[in-house]
């Protein structure tokens, strides 16, 4: 989905902001219950990217707050956000 999202808007890393994407859905999960979150946990992510952990980590915990500074993806996130 990752993939597609960026060919749609046409985005591509910038290395300038040493961004990576995360992609691997498994990965995400492995993650995920790894840092064994529970539901009264608060969390801050910088670089949030398009939210490919962001939103599944923020339906386990009782807050995110996610921090990005290419408003590129900010706008595509809210998009993103707004379709789950």
């Amino acid at each position: 989905m990752l993939i597609t999202v960026l060919k749609k808007y046409k985005i591509t890393p910038q290395k300038s902001l040493g961004q990576n994407f995360l992609n691997n859905p498994e990965a995400v999960n492995k993650l995920i219950a790894f840092i064994d979150p529970s539901e009264k946990d608060v969390f801050i992510e910088i670089g949030s990217g398009l939210g490919t952990l962001t939103f599944p980590l923020a339906r386990k915990v009782k807050k995110v707050f996610a921090f990005e500074t290419d408003s590129r993806l900010i706008k595509v996130s809210e998009e993103l956000k707004q379709n789950l």
